[in-house]
């Protein structure tokens, strides 16, 4: 056990949420076992440099949740966060951001699968989209080449897609063949706090990889409209890359700025985006 304990902790988390960081335990530094963890790629959150006996009020934990939820998004299904107001009954977007996914994809020639779900269920909404935001890529990039890439990434079998005609909409996936039912995030957030030797702490995260289940690759789901049960299919790749996905996300967001609007650029979720890609780092297995 002790020989293992070091490299058992750096892939495991506890309880629910736990690709997400929930549930992180890992040895102290001083501990005689000690080992630097596993990983195959890490960042940092900025910790404010304070100094205290009371752990629990050291840092924002719901903070450090929502940093990592920020970022994750940005590798699967890209961030759109609005501001109703219900005076106008009018959205106002206060960030947006286009997912690595979709780029990535569009790199592979494989089209984007939120643009393949609307041509099948809301076509309408796209033509608008598209006479909307010209030049929009991310809604007229289009190839013959179509597949679920998001889902790679976690399988979500319920997929709110708001309301449409006043009814709340809900996409369901499922697997014909009932093989897979839930498959959990590959990506496991490992968050680490750490003794500093002016008293204070730092926290990185750790990206630990896990190998994408073969059951989930070259798939074919069927996703149903549960307002008019209206339904198609649509297959995963047959091979996902996930630590070359991470590459091409590492590598984009060295320049942040160019994915994001510069209207945008002064929001509080560029900041703590722009602070984790500047310090994302793949681990140097030389």
């Amino acid at each position: 056990i002790g020989d293992n304990i070091c490299e058992f902790l750096s892939q495991t988390n506890f309880g629910t949420r736990q690709s997400k960081g929930f549930g992180s335990f890992y040895l102290d530094e001083n501990d005689k076992l000690y080992k630097e963890p596993e990983y195959d790629f890490r960042f940092k959150i900025k910790i404010d440099n304070i100094k205290t006996d009371d752990f629990e009020n050291l840092f924002d934990f719901e903070n450090l949740f929502e940093n990592i939820e920020l970022f994750y998004k940005t590798l699967r299904s890209g961030i759109n966060k609005c501001k109703f107001d219900k005076n106008t009954e009018k959205s106002t977007t206060l960030f947006y951001f286009k997912s690595f996914l979709f780029l990535y994809a569009k790199s592979k020639q494989i089209q984007w699968d939120k643009k393949t779900i609307k041509e099948q269920f809301f076509k309408y909404k796209l033509d608008d989209q598209i006479k909307k935001h010209e030049k929009a890529d991310i809604l007229e990039y289009s190839s013959n080449y179509k597949y679920l890439m998001r889902d790679l990434l976690g399988l979500s079998t319920i997929q709110s897609w708001g309301k449409t005609k006043g009814n709340s909409l809900d996409l369901e996936k499922s697997d014909p063949k009932k093989i897979v039912e839930r498959f959990a995030s590959p990506i496991l957030f490992k968050p680490i706090f750490k003794n500093k030797d002016n008293g204070s702490y730092e926290v990185t995260v750790y990206i630990v990889l896990k190998k994408i289940n073969q059951d989930m690759l070259d798939r074919k789901f069927i996703i149903k409209n549960t307002i008019n049960n209206k339904s198609f299919s649509l297959s995963t790749p047959h091979a996902f890359d996930l630590k070359d996905y991470l590459k091409f996300c590492m590598k984009e967001g060295k320049n942040l700025s160019a994915h994001v609007d510069i209207g945008f650029q002064k929001s509080r979720e560029f900041k703590i985006l722009n602070e984790i890609y500047s310090s994302l780092e793949e681990k140097n297995n030389a």
